[in-house]
């Protein structure tokens, strides 16, 4: 399925995805080096679309508003070219260990923006972030 949803980003009128990474999921190993080379492998390739930016949030930036949120993605709708009303309005998804949730109130998806918002604030910039990636990915190829 998730392998599916990943089609999308490369149809005609492909949606558009901002991703940002804290520095540990890159750094720390996680199934053997030779599954993280590939993975970072295909981070760095699908930053090659115009549709998709990655951005990583270094150790050194110290606290944001993120860590407690833990991962989640929000979804922002596109507007109704006839009426301009957006289409849907923005939601926010939670990926737990057993379910997936969604959130739709504005009270409920305010704190998540505001997480972003500091997120996109203390994360480098997509070069920036596409040079660590690289690097992480040459240490886990040389370990």
């Amino acid at each position: 399925v998730r392998q599916e949803r990943q089609e999308l980003l490369t149809r005609p009128r492909a949606p558009r995805l901002d991703v940002i990474l804290n520095e540990a999921v890159i750094r720390r190993p996680f199934g053997g080096n030779m599954l993280m080379t590939a993975q970072l492998s295909h981070v760095v390739e699908v930053t090659q679309r115009t549709n998709v930016t990655v951005r990583i949030v270094p150790f050194a930036v110290g606290g944001h508003a993120g860590a407690g949120a833990g991962a989640f993605t929000i979804l922002d709708f596109p507007e109704d070219h006839r009426t301009g009303e957006l289409l849907e309005p923005p939601l926010v998804y939670l990926d737990t260990m057993t379910a997936g949730m969604y959130l739709q109130k504005p009270e409920e998806v305010d704190p998540y923006r505001r997480a972003w918002d500091d997120l996109r604030k203390k994360a480098l910039d997509t070069e920036a972030s596409k040079n660590m990636i690289t690097e992480a990915m040459e240490g886990h190829t040389n370990d």
